[in-house]
């Protein structure tokens, strides 16, 4: 798991300074990941911290070419290359672009639900704020 944060964590670090990304909302965003999952890997939860999220993170860095040390390695030393075909990445694009317009629809039929129970309440004098 340590090897996984620290994969994790170059990662996140390599995309700020190459200036693709800029706050774990980004990383979340680029990863199609909530940003809680990303802070909670980050901060080495092993529920968050998953071999999947991992392999996401690793095919963003390598299909936006940063580099970055992969866990286990040692600085300076080569380490093997994969080519990930087009295919695979125009897929994975794809995918994370489908979750985010479904987090989008989701976050606005939150706010539907919201404004539609606190016109219930009002309607029957009830002044407590909706949450979801």
């Amino acid at each position: 798991m340590e090897d996984n944060l620290q994969t994790l964590k170059g990662i996140f670090e390599a995309l700020k300074a190459a200036g693709r990304i800029h706050t774990q909302t980004d990383f979340a965003e680029l990863l199609g990941a909530s940003k809680s999952t990303i802070s909670s890997a980050l901060k080495g939860n092993p529920t968050y911290l998953t071999d999947n999220l991992i392999r996401r993170a690793i095919l963003v860095a390598r299909e936006a070419a940063v580099p970055f040390q992969p866990s286990g390695g040692t600085p300076g030393t080569p380490q093997p290359s994969i080519t990930i075909p087009a295919e695979v990445a125009d897929l994975y694009k794809n995918m994370a672009e489908s979750n985010k317009e479904l987090s989008e629809t989701v976050r606005t039929q939150q706010d539907t639900i919201r404004m539609l129970v606190e016109m219930i309440r009002e309607e029957k004098g009830d002044t407590r704020k909706a949450a979801l």
